[in-house]
């Protein structure tokens, strides 16, 4: 696995997903940014972003018998994501777990360029 990563290292991903009940990996990388032997037994992996057969984001070999985990690979499908998050909110709820945010307030969109834009 590759070390260029805009999240945790190679070296620290497994801590940082280690006791995870939930990861989900949004990226383009070419090589896994995680193997199923990182994450303790137990979790549900949602891998979202390799669209191409020359991406990968997760690799499954190399997991210990006895270790249980899932895996949803959600490519292009946005109605699947929007499911899994109105059922996670629901559990999340029910059980009082996770914590309120406030609605997001509508903005007017700042459509200024940061530096003029100089025309020859």
């Amino acid at each position: 696995m590759s070390d260029r990563t805009a999240g945790p290292t190679a070296a620290n991903r497994q801590a940082f997903v280690g006791k995870a009940r939930l990861v989900t990996l949004p990226t383009r990388a070419g090589e896994p940014v995680l193997a199923s032997s990182m994450p303790e037994p137990g979790p549900h992996i949602k891998v979202v972003g390799a669209i191409s057969p020359e991406r990968m984001e997760f690799v499954g070999k190399g997991r210990p018998a006895g270790a249980h985990l899932t895996l949803f690979e959600a490519t292009g499908r946005v109605i699947s994501d929007l499911s899994l998050g109105i059922e996670v909110l629901s559990r999340a709820r029910a059980r009082a777990m996770g914590r309120a945010m406030p609605h997001p307030r509508k903005a007017q969109p700042d459509l200024r360029a940061a530096t003029p834009v100089r025309t020859a």
